[in-house]
C-alpha cells in the first residue's frame, strides 16, 4: 500500500512541476506581446513633455476659468498611442490639441456616474501637440479659496508600456 501511495505522490510532483514550467514558458512567451500598442516591427513610442508642472500663481474667482496649454511631442520610431486622459477634481478639465484641432474635453472620473468613452488618438513619429488644462477657480464656490494641487492623467503606449501613465500637475493659490 505504501507502494502505491509513493507512486501517487511522485505522479502529483510531476505534473505540479510540469504546470509550473508550462507557467513560466507561456509567461516569458507574452512578454514581448505587453507594448499596448507598440508597433509589430519593435519600434516604440516615446512621449516627451516640455513641462510636467505648471504653477498658475494667483487666481481670483472673479476672473473666471484660465487654461494652460502642455506641449509634448513623439520622440520615438513608432506610433504613440493615446488611450485615456482623466483629471484628479471635477474643477480642471483637459483636451487634446492635435494639428490645431481640440478634441473633446475630459475630467474627473466619478463613481457611479456614466463617463464617455475615451477616444484614441495617435500620433506619428516626431509629431508634436498640446494638451490643453483648464480649471475654475468657482467650482467649489466661494469657501474655494487657498492653494490647489490638480493633476492630469494621460495614458499611453510610452516607451512601448501597455498603459503607460504621466502625470502632469498644475497649482494656483485661489483668491476670491
Amino acid at each position: 500500500m505504501k507502494n502505491n501511495a509513493d507512486k501517487r505522490l511522485y505522479y502529483l510532483l510531476a505534473v505540479g512541476v510540469v504546470v509550473v514550467v508550462v507557467g513560466i514558458i507561456a509567461g516569458l512567451a507574452g512578454e514581448g506581446d505587453n507594448n499596448g500598442g507598440g508597433s509589430i516591427d519593435g519600434k516604440t513610442a516615446q512621449l516627451n513633455f516640455d513641462e510636467k508642472r505648471f504653477d498658475f500663481g494667483q487666481v481670483s474667482m472673479a476672473d473666471g476659468k484660465i487654461s494652460h496649454r502642455f506641449k509634448f511631442k513623439n520622440e520615438g520610431e513608432g506610433d504613440l498611442t493615446i488611450d485615456d486622459l482623466s483629471t484628479s477634481c471635477m474643477c480642471t478639465s483637459a483636451a487634446l490639441v492635435i494639428n490645431g484641432k481640440k478634441g473633446p474635453s475630459y475630467g474627473m472620473r466619478m463613481t457611479g456616474q456614466f463617463n464617455a468613452p475615451f477616444f484614441s488618438e495617435q500620433l506619428k513619429p516626431g509629431e508634436e501637440a498640446e494638451l490643453e488644462v483648464t480649471f475654475d477657480p468657482n467650482a467649489h464656490g466661494p469657501d474655494g479659496v487657498g492653494p490647489i494641487t490638480r493633476s492630469i492623467t494621460l495614458v499611453s503606449n510610452d516607451s512601448g508600456i501597455n498603459k503607460s501613465k504621466t502625470d502632469l500637475i498644475i497649482t494656483a493659490k485661489v483668491i476670491k
